[in-house]
């Protein structure tokens, strides 16, 4: 979780305090809003869907107890967690506070070094119960498959030292649970897709190389097995990790195109019109990468390569079921991308 990905919305009819809280929270690194009255926050909250809302109470007009019941009343903005800021002290005065849905309750005159912590930790459990609803949505997706147990299986085995627990948990996960679900095909959002791994990637390698997703916001989409998607991306996000040596970046693109020539006798699927090619690039040194041959991916002719060979291959399996194809490319031994190529509804 990073500050600058966090924005915080402050409701307060004093001038005085959005102005200290603004200046104090923007120095953390967080983007702030600000509502000098309580419908005003309503509708700021409606529109931005902060990730955390400072509330104060005693306001003309809405007060904070009718916006925070406002808030839980709209399912857009029910989950979003609101933090009281008031001079009411009286225990009934809380209880009401935490009755209609609040998260905390912080008492005026308040401290800055008290809010910032209180903040950031509202904003990681935020931002870890969004992460479990995206595992969740992951495990449910899985098809059991034998491509999917054998992917899973690689990324265990050769994980490194340097990753979180959390991250080999997943793929545990993944692998117990492959086989009580049924294959289904569904829309996949590309940007969402693409922003889901990056974090469970970030959060599994302690931020040791930096990602930038140059994707659009849009409603594209790919029709896929949702579980069997993420993981291919997380199969190529761990060879980039593993082929920098923890440090560098990787950059993700998407254009629409026709498939190249020379892909088209691999896929055995009727060839599409356009296809969706997700570029994954990163700076690590690609020589022994360059051997892997996508016709023989189990032909492995550099042993110190041995892993980044299978994980391709699973890749290659995965996007092959979906009727698209994988290729990757050494460009000047500076860069080197892995291209995957899916049908275009």
């Amino acid at each position: 979780m990073k500050p600058e990905d966090m924005t915080i919305l402050t409701v307060d009819d004093t001038p005085a305090n959005i102005r200290l809280l603004t200046h104090h929270l923007e120095k953390q690194g967080y983007r702030v809003l600000t509502a000098e009255d309580g419908f005003e926050g309503f509708k700021a909250a409606i529109q931005y869907k902060p990730d955390l809302i400072l509330l104060d109470i005693m306001m003309p007009g809405t007060d904070g107890y009718e916006v925070c019941e406002l808030l839980k009343a709209e399912e857009q903005t029910r989950d979003i967690p609101v933090m009281f800021l008031t001079a009411k002290t009286d225990v009934e005065d809380k209880v009401k506070g935490f009755e209609l849905g609040a998260v905390d309750y912080i008492t005026k005159p308040f401290n800055l070094v008290e809010i910032s912590t209180r903040v950031q930790n509202q904003l990681e459990m935020r931002h870890f119960q969004r992460q479990n609803l995206r595992l969740k949505s992951m495990f449910y997706h899985l098809h059991p498959m034998l491509p999917l147990r054998n992917a899973g299986q690689l990324l265990i085995e050769s994980a490194k030292e340097g990753y979180k627990d959390g991250l080999d948990e997943v793929m545990e996960g993944w692998l117990s649970m492959s086989g009580s679900f049924s294959s289904e095909t569904k829309p996949l959002n590309i940007r969402a897709w693409v922003d889901d791994v990056v974090e469970i990637m970030q959060d599994g390698v302690s931020g040791l190389i930096g990602f930038n997703v140059d994707i659009a916001q849009s409603p594209e989409t790919i029709g896929v097995i949702p579980g069997l998607m993420h993981l291919a991306l997380l199969n190529v996000f761990m060879n980039c990790y593993e082929a920098m040596n923890s440090k560098g970046f990787v950059r993700i693109t998407r254009e629409t195109c026709a498939l190249p020539e020379h892909l088209r006798d691999r896929i055995e699927a009727e060839i599409s019109d356009n296809y969706h090619k997700i570029d994954i690039m990163d700076n690590g040194i690609p020589d022994g990468r360059a051997t892997f041959n996508p016709q023989d991916p189990f032909e492995i002719k550099e042993p110190d390569f041995r892993e980044f060979t299978l994980r391709l291959a699973a890749v290659q399996q995965i996007l092959h079921a979906h009727g698209g194809a994988v290729e990757t490319i050494a460009a000047d031994k500076k860069e080197f991308h892995t291209c995957l190529y899916l049908p275009a509804e």
